[in-house]
């Protein structure tokens, strides 16, 4: 049933976004129908009217995508500003209190896999030299 809503639901979408484009291409059309009609000169003016609403659209869209890439990259930027931070202060604590480190764990982990493969390599060995005797 779930599946049947979800079709219906995508099925609407489409048919709102055709209706959608059908309807700006529409305006689109009769506008520039109106705009024929106008004089030579009037016309001119709203075309050029147009170019400059594009252009500065355009403009502000750039600048408005570049805000969001430098909004972004300050707010990385004071996130690890602000983890370093955190981490300068908690280092004196977690070394007295003696907390092992992720580098600790990360390290000890390596060591424990380096010893398990050994021994299974070690083990292995030891299997086949018992069955060939």
């Amino acid at each position: 049933m779930a599946t049947k809503k979800k079709t219906t639901v995508q099925a609407l979408q489409a048919r709102v976004n055709q209706l959608q484009k059908t309807a700006e291409k529409t305006i689109r059309e009769g506008v520039e129908r109106t705009v024929e009609l106008l004089p030579v000169r009037p016309r001119k003016a709203v075309k050029g009217f147009v170019a400059d609403v594009n252009k500065t659209s355009t403009n502000l869209r750039k600048r408005a995508d570049k805000a969001l890439r430098d909004a972004r990259k300050n707010v990385e930027r004071v996130t690890s500003d602000v983890q370093k931070r955190v981490e300068q202060a908690v280092s004196p604590v977690t070394s007295i209190f003696e907390f092992a480190s992720r580098k600790d764990i990360d390290a000890l982990r390596k060591r424990i896999d380096q010893i398990e493969r050994r021994l299974s390599e070690r083990t292995h060995t030891t299997h086949e030299h018992s069955a060939v005797a």
